[in-house]
This record gives C-alpha cells, structure tokens and sequence, in this order.
C-alpha cells in the first residue's frame, strides 16, 4: 500500500485508476438521480468500486468498511421492516468492528473504520441536512485515510463531500 500521493501516482495501476474513477463516476451521478432506488443503486456499484480499489491498493479496512456500506445500502433497498433494519445495523457494526481487528494495520484503519462508522451513522439519519451534516464529520476521516494510502480517486470524492456538503 502507497503512504503518500508521491508513491501512488506513480505506482498505480490501471485497475485501480479504473476502479476509482467508476467510484467516482458513482459519486457525481447519484445527486442528480430522483428516484431513490436509482440513487441506491449507482451508490452500491460505487460502494462495489471503491471496496475493490481499495483491495487493490491493499488498504484492506477500507475495503472491509466500504463492503459494509454497501450491505447497508442493500438492506436500505430491501428491508422494509425497522426492526429488523435495526438488528441489521448493529450486526453491521459488530460485522466492521471485527474485521477491523483482522485488518488492522495501524493510524490509517483507525482513520478508515472511523470514517466507516460515522458514515454508518449517517445513513441512519432521519432527515437529509442531519445525514449531510454527519457525513461532513466523518470526511476527516476519510480524507486522512485516502492521503496516507494514495487513494486519488477516494481523495477527490472526499473533496468533493466536503466543499458541496
């Protein structure tokens, strides 16, 4: 795993660019969506293509955080009932919580299973400014962890939250 955009721009490969840039695409789309399954959709193959670039670039809390949103964005899509949506989302995070032991590698999970769970937190919101307002939180996060593992792709999406949120 690259620890500086140095490193990553010049060890990148192109599946990984590929996979960022489909993520992105994702990211840029999904706004200008009205219908929400459409909206869920787009996000999940974002979801899938960044879990991917992350793998790829061996960030592998990342991957493991982003696998998990997306399964949050496939219950969202399927389950109507709250209180099994509610048992979902705690086994979601006792899911993340324990596989960022398994992936541990230092400050850059910290930084990925925090972004992770603030960002669960904030598709759990009930209103739109109180999910943007949530995610604006766990930018940092995400912001920290794509830098240090020269996550281009990830890093720009990241920009893009913070200066449209």
């Amino acid at each position: 795993m690259p620890y500086l955009i140095d490193d990553a721009i010049y060890t990148a490969s192109a599946i990984s660019i590929l996979l960022g840039m489909i993520g992105l695409a994702c990211v840029m789309t999904w706004p200008f969506l009205r219908c929400l399954r459409r909206v869920i959709v787009v996000q999940s193959v974002g979801a899938v293509a960044f879990t991917l670039q992350f793998s790829v670039l061996g960030a592998s809390t990342a991957a493991v955080a982003c696998g998990i949103s997306l399964a949050q964005l496939l219950i969202a899509l399927t389950v109507r009932d709250r209180g099994v949506r509610s048992a979902l989302n705690i086994a979601r995070l006792v899911t993340l919580l324990t596989l960022v032991l398994f992936t541990w590698v230092g400050i850059a999970s910290l930084f990925a299973a925090s972004g992770g769970i603030i960002n669960m937190s904030a598709r759990n919101q009930p209103s739109p400014m109180r999910m943007k307002t949530v995610f604006l939180i766990g930018s940092p996060f995400w912001l920290a962890h794509n830098i240090m593992g020269g996550a281009l792709s990830a890093l720009t999406v990241d920009l893009i939250s913070v200066f449209t949120t």
